[in-house]
């Protein structure tokens, strides 16, 4: 058994976990267990054991009965987070998959890792994962810059008032990139609204000749 792989794969789920960018959801009071999906995998995690699941295959464990330090104290950590995520996530649909191998598994889970690009909602101010949200609002301009608010929010205070500060946010961002841009009358003294207007006034009458 690879102890270094599980001890990277459960750090990596601490992280991700508090970062917001997997969220957790409580199973109930028989399991009193905490299940999310990561990587088309099924993860179920209680007070002593993570199972996981993939497609096609057997669910594994993580036992800490079976692992000395750190693996103990990781998954407790583990737990802690997932305790504090389900707080602020309390529903969503929970794709069942599974496995074969534990040491596998989890080094399946590491590897081919792709970016996650986290975006942060304009209202509760915390970073998410667009990618795995359906129900949140955006907007991006030509320029890359996007503004979001996560479904959380969205659900709290409402489409309409979701819309509402969204436009807000969007508006502010373009006045204030207009307000900064470095080509203006100052610069240009002898190109006044005035004498543009004239200008353009000319060239219309010239092609209408």
């Amino acid at each position: 058994m690879d102890e270094e792989v599980l001890e990277k794969l459960l750090t990596k789920l601490i992280g991700l976990t508090e970062f917001g960018a997997l969220k957790w959801h409580f199973a109930g009071d028989v399991s009193k267990a905490y299940v999310t999906v990561f990587r088309d995998s099924r993860l179920k995690l209680t007070e002593n054991a993570l199972d996981i699941t993939q497609l096609e295959g057997e669910t594994v464990r993580l036992d800490t009965k079976l692992h000395q330090e750190p693996l103990p104290t990781l998954l407790d950590n583990l737990h802690k987070a997932a305790k504090e995520s389900s707080k602020r996530f309390r529903t969503s649909a929970v794709k069942m998959v599974s496995s074969n191998s534990l040491t596998n598994v989890c080094q399946k889970l590491l590897e081919d890792e792709e970016q996650v690009a986290l975006s942060r909602c304009l209202t509760c101010n915390l970073a998410f994962d667009p990618s795995r949200s359906y129900n949140h609002i955006s907007h991006k301009e030509a320029n890359g810059k996007g503004f979001y608010i996560c479904q959380e929010c969205v659900s709290k205070i409402g489409l309409a008032e979701a819309q509402g500060r969204l436009e807000k946010a969007v508006r502010s961002y373009v006045n204030s990139n207009i307000n900064n841009d470095p080509i203006t009358g100052d610069t240009l003294p002898g190109l006044t609204k005035k004498s543009f207007e004239a200008e353009e006034k000319n060239n219309s009458e010239s092609r209408s000749i």
